[in-house]
């Protein structure tokens, strides 16, 4: 059967919980999986599932191993022995659970309304297709494991135009919690690419954040400031005002820095001053101010292209 697989088995190698609750906290739904747990799981489709459409199901069973270098790639699977579903998606790295960790912090300091998906990190240690034969092109893969996402996929917070033809849409949940993640790291950093589903009862599961710091810009609109004062057009009433409802979220964020990636763990230790030593004294922290009234900051020329 070639790289196709039906069915895999495989070894949770890291994990950030504590517990294996499915809720452990206000900002974080988890797969409950703890590290050295080994779990079978089916293919529920074939081919990656498209951003746009992550609940959807492409009618076969199969996987086919994702091209070298391509994009991370999606896959619908089913726990098989509990029938929880997962969205596998590959390839995957510590670095990218410690990312949903801090937006799962992020949101919890927030309040309600925003929850983020943490996944775990796991081994491939056997893939097996059709007919029993073992796909070795899947064995050894690291991969991310997460809930399932449910519903309708959006972006929420990514870009001032939709994909293709359209006008940018304002979603003001998901607008207030990015405001809160710049104001709350002490505008060394902010979560941007906010995408997922929104819920029934209105609040927004979310997953694949794009934390943006001085090391870790963006191409399209480059540092944390940059990206927030094009993205976040106006303030609503869940935005952050109030410079004292800041210190313990602050702190909250700085705390998992540490343990976060080299390239953001300098952000851990004097977060506000960096901040200042690059951004002048026009740059102070002032909660009452949105993306549009900052002081005018340098803005990288793009051009957005479907």
């Amino acid at each position: 059967m070639g790289n196709s697989a039906t069915s895999a088995r495989l070894t949770v190698i890291y994990s950030s919980s504590a517990s294996s609750k499915r809720y452990p906290d206000e900002g974080t739904l988890s797969t409950g999986l703890m590290e050295g747990q080994q779990v079978t799981v089916k293919f529920q489709s074939g081919q990656p599932v498209d951003d746009n459409a992550a609940s959807a199901s492409h009618g076969d069973d199969v996987a086919s191993v994702a091209a070298s270098g391509a994009a991370k790639k999606m896959y619908k699977v089913k726990r098989l022995d509990t029938g929880e579903m997962y969205a596998l998606k590959t390839p995957g790295q510590r670095e990218d659970v410690l990312d949903h960790v801090i937006a799962a912090q992020h949101a919890k300091d927030f309040g309600p309304g925003i929850r983020f998906v943490v996944p775990v990190l796991a081994r491939v240690e056997a893939a097996l297709d059709d007919n029993g034969d073992r796909v070795h092109g899947w064995e050894g893969l690291e991969v991310l494991l997460e809930p399932l996402l449910e519903g309708v996929y959006e972006k929420f917070v990514c870009r001032r135009h939709k994909y293709g033809s359209g006008n940018f849409t304002y979603h003001p949940l998901p607008q207030a919690f990015f405001h809160f993640t710049y104001e709350s790291s002490g505008r060394t950093s902010v979560i941007w690419d906010l995408q997922g589903i929104r819920q029934d009862d209105g609040d927004y599961l979310l997953t694949d954040p794009y934390i943006v710091h001085d090391a870790h810009t963006i191409w399209r609109y480059g540092s944390q400031h940059n990206t927030f004062k094009i993205l976040h057009t106006e303030c609503n009433d869940r935005c952050p005002h109030q410079r004292a409802e800041q210190t313990f979220s602050r702190q909250g964020a700085s705390s998992l820095l540490e343990w976060h990636p080299k390239q953001q763990q300098l952000f851990a230790h004097a977060p506000v001053s960096l901040l200042h030593e690059h951004s002048g004294p026009d740059m102070s922290i002032d909660t009452e101010r949105c993306g549009q009234c900052l002081p005018d900051i340098a803005t990288p020329q793009y051009t957005e292209v479907a």
